[in-house]
C-alpha cells in the first residue's frame, strides 16, 4: 500500500483506474476503484476512465482496423464451419428474459466528499 497525499487532482490523476483503500474519519473503510477527482469529492467505480480516454480511443480504432482485416481473411473459411455446427439447439434462447433487472448492480459508481476522508491508500 502507498499513501496518496495530498488528495487533490494532480496527485490523484496518476492513480485513476487503480484500486484504493479509503479510511473515513469515523474509522470505516472502503475499497473501490479511483475514477476521478471533482470539486471537493472523489468519484469511485465509474465505468468511464477519464484518464485513459484519449489513449483508449486510439487503441480502439487500431483494434477495429485489425479485426476488420482479419475478418475479411477468415470470413470465407469460417462460414461453412459455423453453419455445420449450428443446429436446432442453437437458437435465440427461451424468450425475452426475466424483467429489467435489479438496479445498477453491486459496486456501482458513487461519490464521496473529501471532508469525510481521513486517509487514502493506493492498493498495489
Amino acid at each position: 500500500m502507498r499513501r496518496i497525499h495530498p488528495i487533490d487532482e494532480p496527485t490523484c490523476r496518476e492513480h485513476y483506474g487503480k484500486p484504493v483503500l479509503i479510511v473515513l474519519r469515523d474509522g470505516s473503510e472502503l475499497v473501490a476503484i479511483l475514477s476521478r477527482h471533482e470539486t471537493d469529492k472523489l468519484i469511485l467505480n465509474s465505468r468511464i476512465n477519464y484518464a485513459e480516454n484519449a489513449v483508449a480511443a486510439e487503441d480502439l480504432q487500431a483494434t477495429k482496423a485489425s479485426l476488420k482485416s482479419k475478418k475479411a481473411k477468415v470470413r470465407g473459411k469460417s462460414a461453412a464451419k459455423v453453419k455445420a455446427v449450428a443446429g436446432p439447439g442453437f437458437g435465440p434462447g427461451f424468450g425475452p428474459g426475466f424483467g429489467p433487472g435489479f438496479g445498477p448492480g453491486f459496486g456501482g459508481e458513487f461519490a464521496i466528499d473529501l471532508s469525510l476522508i481521513a486517509l487514502l491508500f493506493l492498493l498495489i
